[in-house]
């Protein structure tokens, strides 16, 4: 769950997106808590959630790297950096 909590020093950032509704509904809340003098804050959820992602996605890179998905090779990988 999200924590309402005192304003802190700056994190690193990441940009997502998600529909028009749901960005409504966030920033009626941050107009909300900002009136109230507080901000409302994903960070710990959101690390979670994230790391666990990266973790996944590690695993599977791994399995593509030594050949134990079928049909999918390191080398059929397009690198888009």
């Amino acid at each position: 769950m999200a924590l309402i909590t005192n304003k802190k020093k700056k994190h690193h950032r990441i940009q997502f997106t998600m529909s028009g509704v749901l960005h409504e509904r966030y920033t009626s809340y941050q107009v909300r808590a900002r009136n109230l003098g507080l901000a409302i804050s994903f960070t710990d959820d959101f690390e979670e959630w994230f790391n666990n992602q990266l973790e996944k996605i590690g695993q599977e890179l791994s399995r593509i790297e030594t050949g134990q998905i079928p049909g999918c090779r390191a080398e059929n990988v397009t690198d888009n950096s």
